[in-house]
C-alpha cells in the first residue's frame, strides 16, 4: 500500500521492517492523515502471521526531525471541540502503536518534540543520533503532553528529571538523553540507521514467540505488584516451554548451530 505521510519497507534483514516519517516540510509533525497512516500500518503489521514481521524500525525523513509533535498549524484557528476531534486521531495511532505485539526501534534522526519524544517512548529501544534533541514543551502553548509523556517519561528517567522536562519544557540533546536513561545509544548520524538495523538484526535472530512473550510481560508487569507480575512471567514460561522454537533452540545449542527460528 502507498501512503502519503510515511513509507514502509522490508529491509535487507529478514522480518525488519522500516517505517519512515515523510512530512519533511513540516518536520514530521503529526496532522490527521500522518496519524491515520501510523494507526493503519501498525494495526495492518500486528495481523501478520509470528515470525513474519520480527522487528519495526521507525524514523524520520532527512536530518532535521524525528517528528515535532502535533501538527500545531492544522489546529490553529480550532474550537476546544474541533480540537480535542483532531486530537482523537492521535490518539488512536498511540494506541495502535503502543498496543504493537512486534518489537519496536525508535531511530531518532532530529528534534522529538512533543508527540515526536512520546512516539519514541513508545518503542522498545531508542537509538539517537548525535543530532537529536529531546523536549516536552506542550506547557509553554498551555496545554499538557496528550501521548503518555506525562506518564512514560517520569517511568523511564525518573520523576524528578521527567518533571524538569514538562514543567520547564526543559530541551535535551543526546548525550544528556543517554545520561538520563531516555536513550539506549547515541551515535554519529551517518550510522543511525546502520546501527538500528544491527539492533533489529539481533531481535529478529531471536525465538519470535519468546521475544513477544518477554516483550509483554516486561511491560505489563512494570506497574503492578512484583507477585502479580511473577505469575504472568511463569504462565509466558509455561507457553513458550510447549513451542517448536524451544525444541528448535535447544536443538541447536546441542548441536553446536544457529537455531532456525
Amino acid at each position: 500500500m502507498k501512503y502519503k505521510t510515511l513509507s514502509v519497507e522490508s529491509t535487507v534483514i529478514a522480518g525488519v521492517t522500516l517505517i519512515t516519517l515523510r512530512r519533511p516540510e513540516a518536520l514530521h509533525a503529526l496532522n490527521t492523515t500522518l496519524c491515520a497512516e501510523l494507526r493503519k500500518v501498525f494495526e495492518d503489521l500486528n495481523k501478520k502471521t509470528l515470525g513474519e514481521v520480527r522487528c519495526i524500525i521507525l524514523t524520520g525523513e532527512g536530518e532535521k526531525a524525528f517528528c515535532a509533535g502535533a501538527d500545531l498549524k492544522q489546529r490553529k484557528g480550532l474550537s476546544s471541540q474541533a480540537w480535542l476531534k483532531q486530537h482523537s486521531a492521535l490518539e488512536k495511532a498511540a494506541k495502535a502503536i503502543a498496543s504493537s505485539k512486534i518489537p519496536l526501534i525508535a531511530a531518532v534522526n532530529g528534534i522529538a518534540f512533543g508527540g515526536g519524544c512520546e512516539l519514541a517512548m513508545m518503542a522498545d529501544l531508542i537509538i539517537a543520533s548525535d543530532r537529536a534533541r529531546f523536549a516536552q514543551p506542550e506547557t509553554r502553548l498551555g496545554i499538557i503532553p496528550g501521548m503518555g509523556g506525562t506518564q512514560r517519561l517520569q517511568r523511564v528517567i525518573g520523576s524528578l528529571r521527567a518533571k524538569e522536562m514538562v514543567l520547564c519544557g526543559r530541551v535535551i540533546d543526546a548525550p544528556e538523553a543517554l545520561a538520563w536513561g531516555l536513550v539506549n545509544q547515541v551515535v554519529p548520524h551517518t550510522s543511525l540507521i546502520s546501527t538500528a538495523l544491527q539492533w533489529a538484526e539481533m531481535i529478529a535472530r531471536m525465538a519470535p514467540l519468546a521475544t513477544r512473550e518477554a516483550r509483554r510481560v516486561m511491560n505489563e508487569g512494570a506497574d503492578i505488584p512484583i507477585a502479580k507480575a511473577l505469575r504472568l512471567e511463569i504462565q509466558a514460561y509455561k507457553k513458550v516451554v510447549e513451542s517448536s522454537d524451544r525444541k528448535e533452540g535447544l536443538t541447536a545449542f546441542f548441536e553446536k548451530r544457529s537455531p532456525r527460528y
